[in-house]
């Protein structure tokens, strides 16, 4: 919103009508590329309800299960979904797919209906004009993957990669043409909330763990990206854009007198949080 008058002049009232909202985007906005991408992000646990996985099998230090529930139930409101991103002038909607629900119980075992049902929606976004931006994974874990010990263990790649093969190759074989994947949301984020924070799944507190999981994490997005790109080869359809969603973090220096301590200590973390995703993109491992 654009206030025509300061702010601490109409708060006493309340009164929004002084708030000039006219034609907002085009006074504001007007350097922005005419074919710019405008839409929407949401995280499947976050939204969809009734999922089972790590966040609802793993209690936190406190002893608190973060069980979402039924949450917005959009699982059984995707066409609502899509009206609403209509409705708001979205061109695209990026949106997590839950491995958890693809795969609830075991590394062999497929939720067909499911995976159906995640097709049909890129297929009924699309028919809306709505690309699909789909993101692998975000922040969450089928509970028996876990219970190999996750991304700590380089031999649960493969996990990984063989749900990205089941789901790319759907979309493939219905002609979906998806243009944007996100293997991972915010992979540094995720391993050291799991293994160093203590405020995602499984709460641990273990460096070592950490550590794998990050260049385990790494690995897996570069093995998706193969598998993905041998896929698009073998169906003839066109390799989407594929890549990770990191969070920059701005690394700032505490002044006075530890200022050379604390410059060192800001490029070790920066190097840590922020390096390690720019080596991988940089270097491909």
């Amino acid at each position: 919103h654009v206030a025509t008058k300061p702010v601490s002049d109409f708060l006493p009232t309340n009164d929004w009508s002084d708030i000039d909202t006219t034609n907002l985007a085009t006074q504001k906005l007007d350097s922005i590329p005419s074919n710019f991408v405008w839409g929407a992000g949401t995280a499947a646990y976050q939204i969809e309800g009734g999922i089972k996985n790590s966040w609802t099998h793993y209690a936190d230090p406190k002893g608190k299960i973060h069980d979402a529930g039924a949450c917005c139930n959009s699982w059984n409101m995707l066409d609502e979904d899509i009206e609403c991103l209509k409705q708001i002038g979205a061109t695209c909607y990026r949106f997590s797919v839950e491995w958890a629900r693809l795969q609830p119980d075991n590394e062999k075992s497929w939720d067909e209906a499911a995976l159906a049902k995640y097709v049909n929606f890129c297929k009924k976004l699309q028919a809306a004009n709505i690309q699909p931006v789909i993101t692998l994974h975000h922040y969450t874990d089928p509970i028996w993957f876990m219970e190999k010990n996750g991304f700590t263990k380089a031999e649960n790649i493969q996990y990984f990669v063989a749900y990205v093969e089941k789901l790319y190759t759907a979309l493939a074989d219905a002609k979906i043409e998806i243009k944007y994947i996100v293997t991972f949301n915010q992979p540094s984020g995720y391993a050291q909330k799991s293994y160093s924070r203590q405020s995602a799944p499984p709460y641990e507190v273990s460096n070592a763990k950490g550590n794998s999981a990050l260049d385990n994490l790494f690995t897996t997005h570069v093995q998706s990206y193969k598998k993905i790109a041998e896929i698009a080869r073998v169906k003839n359809v066109k390799k989407p854009l594929i890549s990770i969603s990191h969070q920059y973090a701005q690394m700032n220096v505490a002044p006075g007198i530890y200022y050379a301590i604390n410059l060192l200590i800001t490029s070790f973390a920066y190097k840590v949080y922020n390096g390690a995703f720019e080596a991988v993109i940089v270097t491909g491992k």
